[in-house]
């Protein structure tokens, strides 16, 4: 059971590290503020972020067909040098 009462969910997922830990107790305000300061030192950025934002998540359905790789959002990158 988690801390809002609802039931823990296993999931597949990138391996907990001390900064996701953190960035996972910050309120939406802080998180927002956080990617404003990350914005203004890596602008480049700005097109993964909003790529990023525009893919859905998988459905609980999907994730059950995906072992692994449920709530991830996968950016194939492209070659070198281009844009």
């Amino acid at each position: 059971m988690t801390e809002d009462g609802q039931a823990a969910t296993p999931q597949a997922r990138v391996p907990e590290t001390a900064v996701l830990e953190r960035l996972r107790k910050k309120s939406s305000e802080e998180l927002l503020v956080l990617v404003e300061q990350l914005l203004e030192r890596k602008p480049d950025m700005e097109p993964l972020i909003e790529l990023l934002m525009a893919l859905p998540l998988a459905s609980p359905a999907q994730e059950k067909n995906r072992p692994g790789k449920g709530k991830e959002r996968t950016v194939i990158p492209p070659p070198f040098g281009a844009r």
